[in-house]
C-alpha cells in the first residue's frame, strides 16, 4: 500500500511504522504487514491511497474517525479498516468469519457497506447462498468493531435473480432507506436500482412491512452504460437527492454516472454529462466507491480504479473531491470528470 506525499511544510520522517495490508479476494488468511513510511505533517497527496486490491470501497465517518470495508471472496470477510485522515489506513479486523456468519451463506462476500442509525452500526454486504444465488445480508452490532449479529435469514433474495451492492439512506426525517440493484445483466436482461424503507424498530434487520420497492432506475443498453448499471450511493445536497452509480462491463468503458430528483422516490433524470468519472491515460475503470464528507462539510469520493499500466495489481482505491456550483449545476469529480493523477489538497479534517 504505497502512498504518495508531496509538498509537506515539514521535512521530518517519523520511523516507519508497520501498517496492516490484506490477502487477496478470495484467499483469506490474516492480513500481510506492510512498512509505510510516514510525515509529520503534510499538505497533499497523491492517488492512489491504497495501492493494492481493494475493491467497492464502502466508507462510515463516525466521530473523528473513518471506517472502511471492501469487497472480499470468502470467509474471513468484510475486513474494517480505520483512518483519521481518509489517507493512511490501519487494518483492525474482519467483521464476518465462521463464528457469526449465517448458514446460508457460501462464497462471494462484495461490496460491503457500514452505516450508523442512532446507536446502531449496521453491516450490509452481498454473499452468495449455498444455492449459487447472489443476496443481500446484513448483521447489527452496538460498536463499529463489532461484534456483528447476524439474522438468519437474507435481508433481500428473489427466486429470479441474483441482487447485489446494498446501501443504506437516512434522510431528514429520520426514515431510512435501503438501496440496492437486481442482477438482471448476468441473465442478459435490463437491470434496475431499487429503493425500499427499513423498519424503523428493526433497522438492518428487515424493510418496512406493507411497502415494496421502487425503482429508481432502469439500465440503458444505449450508450456509455452498456446495460449495465450498479454500485448506486445517494447523497442529499442542496434540495436534490444525486444518485451515483457504476456502469458497463469491466472494460475500459466502466465509468460512474449520476441522475438526481428532487423526491427521494424519483423520478431520477439522468447528468447529461454522464458519466461524470470515467477513464484517462493513468487510470481505467474508475468507479463503486463511496461519498463521504469532511470538516468543512464538503465531499469527497474514495472509489477503486486499476492502473491502465499495470491492471494486474487490481482495483486499487483512488480520492478524490466531489465539487458542486451553483445552483442547478451537476457535481465534478476528480479533474474535470476523471482520476486526479496530480497532487491535490488532503482533506481538511478532525486531526
Amino acid at each position: 500500500m504505497t502512498v504518495h506525499l508531496q509538498r509537506f511544510s515539514l521535512l521530518i520522517f517519523l520511523p516507519a511504522l508497520v501498517c496492516a495490508g490484506i490477502s487477496g479476494p478470495g484467499q483469506g488468511g490474516p492480513p500481510k504487514p506492510l512498512m509505510k513510511r510516514v510525515l509529520k505533517s503534510m499538505s497533499s497527496f497523491v492517488n492512489p491511497v491504497n495501492d493494492r486490491d481493494m475493491p467497492d470501497p464502502g466508507v462510515l465517518l463516525d466521530g473523528h474517525v473513518y471506517w472502511m470495508t471492501h469487497t472480499m471472496g470468502r470467509l474471513p470477510a468484510c475486513p474494517l479498516w480505520s483512518s483519521t485522515d481518509l489517507i493512511h489506513w490501519r487494518f483492525e479486523r474482519h467483521l464476518l468469519d465462521a463464528t457469526n456468519a449465517p448458514a446460508w451463506v457460501h462464497d462471494r462476500f462484495w461490496a460491503p457497506e457500514l452505516h450508523r442509525v442512532a446507536k446502531r452500526y449496521i453491516l450490509l454486504y452481498t454473499s452468495g447462498d449455498r444455492q449459487g444465488r447472489l443476496c443481500i445480508g446484513s448483521a447489527v452490532a452496538d460498536a463499529v468493531t463489532g461484534p456483528y449479529h447476524t439474522p438468519p435469514d437474507p435481508l433481500v433474495s428473489t427466486p429470479e435473480m441474483g441482487v447485489i451492492d446494498p446501501t443504506l439512506f437516512e434522510d431528514s426525517d429520520r426514515r431510512v432507506y435501503l438501496l440496492w440493484k437486481d442482477d438482471g445483466n448476468a441473465l442478459g436482461k435490463s437491470c434496475h436500482i431499487f429503493l425500499q424503507e427499513m423498519d424503523g424498530k428493526e433497522l438492518g434487520i428487515r424493510l418496512a412491512p406493507g411497502t415494496k420497492p421502487t425503482t429508481l432506475l432502469t439500465s440503458n443498453p444505449d450508450g456509455w452504460e452498456g446495460g449495465i448499471i450498479e454500485g448506486p450511493e445517494l447523497i442529499k445536497h442542496a434540495g436534490w437527492y444525486y444518485l451515483f452509480y457504476s456502469g458497463n462491463g469491466f472494460s475500459h468503458n466502466y465509468a460512474e454516472g449520476v441522475a438526481r430528483s428532487r423526491s427521494i422516490s424519483g423520478p431520477y433524470e439522468r447528468c447529461p454529462a454522464n458519466p461524470i468519472l470515467r477513464a484517462n491515460a493513468v487510470w481505467v475503470n474508475p468507479g463503486h466507491g463511496a461519498f463521504i464528507t469532511d470538516r468543512k462539510g464538503d465531499w469527497w469520493h474514495l472509489y477503486h480504479a486499476y492502473h491502465k499500466a499495470d491492471m494486474q495489481r487490481g482495483r486499487v482505491q483512488l480520492l478524490d473531491r466531489v465539487r458542486f456550483g451553483t445552483e442547478g449545476d451537476w457535481p465534478v469529480i476528480g479533474t474535470d470528470g476523471s482520476p486526479t493523477v496530480g497532487e491535490q489538497p488532503v482533506p481538511p479534517v478532525w486531526q
